[in-house]
């Protein structure tokens, strides 16, 4: 009788306090001293379930509260670093994509060998760590571990997070293939030398978000890839690649070349529309390239490269190698340490080229070599301390091709807020002997370079000027020697006062019309603009560039 009474009061009190069950079984505070065989028919869900706090809960299972969470280690996972636990993630991959809940597979906390390839992720699926530190794959061989991609259809809503992915006893290929896929996002995701890090094809909206790839040992960081030819019954091209708050790096430091001459991030073919929003590249053979190696038309090159924030910094070729590039749009860029070449190194497939805000100093050869490029507009960009190989070796800024060059603020030339020391760039803006396009430059220091402010070329194109650039033609009057009748004065970059005095019979015209038909004149020319003087006796011409 006291039995069924302290029974009847135990249930009672779980209503209310259903902790007093377990105690009663375990042993605990509550302990009645009743057995467990007198205690089992009241085990039933009743006081066994989960009920959550608050307004319209409906009772659970504490099994099946549970079950919202798939654990690796439900499925033998050790993640003692030692042994094997491919054949359990395989098995947790699998139970989440055949189970018809929670497509969330948690990693805790574990150093999980993997030896082989595991199931692709095709389909939507988050694998969770607790932390990038303490969570972490280790992987080896030479297949990449984790494939991403589609079967049939697309490999869709697929999310990494909280954990390293550690390629350290890899000895090629990359650790991560991503193939036909659809939002994709990588959250504080560590690449934990990798031989190869990331490769995409066929891809739209994959994200990178407070994710570090370090170091890389082989040849590429990152490397997207698209032909935009048919393939999966669509076109292959690569739409949306987002960097945030990201860093790439392999180890390289000054000296010879560095081993696998590895690349950071390359972008080849059709792939549009990536973002840098706090994108660091360090230490390698080159940082940020992009190439049309595909073949595909010019205007489904790499395209649409925009954001803030994007760094690269010692390299030992180029920092930025475009050989193939439209729509290059970035706010605060900063390229340093170049060891062998230029910082920034351009072709003629590259247009619509624009940086706003940003240093581009310290590298070997020099700043920024257009290489032909057309369209390139630099707004409050500082050029300094580069030509590092020599004294008066290489320019800030080298002009080549035909195309349209804008240069509006900042400086090229010597960085007065440094310590004090010898600017060795030849000059701050060189043209090319060849170069038939367009130059603009307004409002760029140009001082302290050392050889001189800017080098006009040959024949720069109508429209070209140099206006408000300290250390350009710097104000004042000169005389020209009057040639033969009909003589022809070009002006140079500058915009330039005339003033014609003495002679006789003088005419002159700019563009066959007559602007002055006697002496004394005075009269302005346009950049590059010309006058014709006819006389009959030679008059005295002086100019005053303003």
């Amino acid at each position: 009788m006291a039995a069924n009474q302290n029974v009847t009061q135990l249930t009672q009190q779980s209503t209310t306090d259903p902790t007093s069950l377990f105690y009663a079984v375990t042993g605990g505070t509550n302990d009645t001293g009743l057995p467990l065989s007198v205690l089992s028919p009241y085990l039933t869900k009743t006081y066994t379930g989960f009920t959550q706090s608050g307004t319209g809960v409906v009772a659970r299972t504490v099994q099946g509260k549970l079950r919202d969470v798939i654990n690796v280690k439900d499925f033998g996972a050790v993640g003692d670093g030692t042994t094997d636990d491919t054949a359990a993630l395989t098995a947790a991959i699998n139970f989440v994509y055949a189970a018809t809940y929670a497509p969330k597979l948690n990693l805790g906390s574990g150093y999980y060998r993997i030896t082989s390839p595991l199931p692709d992720l095709k389909g939507p699926i988050t694998i969770e760590g607790d932390n990038p530190r303490t969570c972490q794959l280790l992987c080896s061989g030479t297949l990449p571990i984790l494939n991403i991609r589609g079967t049939g259809t697309r490999a869709t809503d697929i999310t990494l997070r909280n954990l390293t992915l550690n390629g350290n006893s890899m000895t090629a290929g990359f650790l991560v293939n991503q193939d036909w896929t659809q939002n994709v996002i990588y959250d504080k995701v560590y690449w934990n030398n990798p031989f190869n890090a990331v490769s995409i094809r066929q891809a739209g909206n994959t994200q990178f978000r407070s994710c570090l790839i370090d170091y890389v040992r082989g040849t590429q960081g990152v490397y997207a890839y698209a032909t935009n030819t048919a393939r999966n019954g669509q076109n292959d091209q690569i739409d949306v690649i987002i960097f945030e708050s990201m860093v790439i790096q392999s180890n390289y430091v000054s000296g010879p070349a560095p081993t696998n001459n590895p690349d950071m991030l390359v972008l080849d073919g059709r792939v549009q529309t990536v973002q840098f929003n706090g994108l660091r590249l360090l230490n390698a053979y080159r940082g940020l390239v992009t190439q049309n190696t595909s073949g595909v038309a010019a205007n489904f090159v790499p395209r649409f490269l925009t954001g803030t924030a994007l760094e690269v910094e010692n390299m030992y070729a180029q920092c930025v190698n475009m050989s193939s590039c439209l729509d290059f749009w970035i706010n605060n860029i900063f390229i340093a340490g170049s060891q062998t070449q230029d910082g920034m190194m351009l072709s003629s497939a590259v247009g619509n080229f624009r940086i706003d805000k940003g240093t581009i100093n310290s590298n070997w050869l020099g700043g920024l070599n257009t290489n032909s490029a057309s369209d390139i507009d630099l707004g409050a960009v500082d050029i300094y301390n580069n030509s590092l190989v020599g004294v008066s070796v290489k320019s800030g800024i080298y002009v080549s091709g035909s195309g349209i060059v804008r240069v509006r603020g900042g400086l090229c030339g010597k960085a007065t807020w440094l310590p004090a020391y010898t600017e060795p760039q030849k000059y701050g803006i060189e043209l090319d002997s060849g170069f038939t396009g367009i130059i603009i430059s307004q409002g760029v220091d140009l001082r302290g370079n050392a050889t001189g402010s800017l080098y006009p070329g040959v024949s720069p194109a109508l429209g070209s000027s140099v206006s408000g650039c300290p250390g350009f033609n710097p104000g004042g009057t000169g005389l020209v020697t009057v040639g033969a009748s009909p003589f022809t004065y070009k002006a140079g970059l500058a915009t330039e006062n005339v003033n014609l005095y003495g002679g006789t019979g003088v005419v002159s015209t700019i563009n066959g019309v007559a602007v002055a038909n006697t002496v004394p004149a005075a009269f302005t020319l346009a950049p590059l603009q010309s006058v014709t003087i006819t006389y009959s006796t030679v008059p005295t011409m002086a100019i005053n560039k303003v």
